[in-house]
């Protein structure tokens, strides 16, 4: 990485060997390695022939994961290290591989780590991309008194660092860059015209109570007519908070 400016900065990293093509240097180096991890995991010969059609997107994981340690290890030797905060998350999970349930395209790592944590933690409630910038915000403003908007027009309402599975919130899933075909309201997962209870290990079940139901699709039924309404240029922040924080276009 090249060098920063003084002052606090952000950067963004972006990966795209565990993308199709899936290709990686020393591609055959990482195939080999998948072939020894199996070896490693003791995994029968059945599911070896099985897990053998997706090497390639297997063995990319294994690159991206060398990839990161390398990563870690190199940043550590910067001197903005011991203040840094990294996270790491993905878009999707890998849909060349078959997915077990319709959620489980969406559910993807989130690891959040600094050389500033006292402690560690694994949260198991439900958080999306959305909650992640406002927590970050919030903590910046609680902390090192940065001057935030007090209003926003976030989609998210900040990370839910509940230890213990739980979901609250209405998020709005979206499969393809143009159409928002999944929703999710607490524990309840809409796709379609199937309603669905999410459990603690993510896994899906047919939700069939008329209540539930029509719960979940009133509520998206809302979200869809708010979102339509700001696509057609509904004001959704004052003027002044825009000639403050940002830059006003004509």
């Amino acid at each position: 990485m090249t060098k920063q400016n003084a002052g606090p900065y952000v950067n963004v990293l972006l990966t795209l060997s565990t993308h199709s093509p899936f290709l990686v240097n020393d591609q055959q180096k990482w195939v080999d390695k998948f072939e020894e991890r199996m070896i490693t995991l003791d995994i029968s010969d059945n599911s070896k022939k099985s897990l053998r059609q997706y090497k390639q997107q297997l063995a990319s994981v294994l690159f991206l994961d060398d990839a990161l340690q390398y990563f870690f290890k190199e940043y550590s030797k910067r001197p903005e290290f011991a203040n840094t905060v990294f996270l790491v998350t993905g878009d999707h999970r890998l849909p060349e591989i078959p997915m077990t349930t319709k959620l489980d395209r969406y559910h993807v790592p989130l690891i959040i780590y600094s050389p500033m944590l006292k402690r560690s933690a694994e949260m198991k409630s439900i958080s999306t991309h959305f909650d992640i910038t406002p927590s970050i915000l919030q903590w910046l403003k609680h902390s090192y008194q940065l001057t935030i908007p007090s209003t926003a027009t976030w989609m998210g309402a900040g990370l839910d660092t509940t230890k213990e599975f739980n979901s609250t919130r209405a998020y709005p899933l979206m499969q393809t860059k143009n159409e928002v075909n999944g929703f999710i309201l607490g524990k309840l997962f809409k796709e379609g015209n199937q309603v669905f209870s999410i459990n603690a290990t993510m896994n899906l079940s047919m939700v069939e109570e008329p209540d539930e139901i029509n719960k979940i699709k009133v509520a998206f039924d809302q979200f869809k007519l708010r979102n339509n309404s700001i696509q057609k240029n509904a004001k959704i922040l004052p003027d002044s908070l825009l000639t403050k924080y940002g830059r006003v276009q004509k």
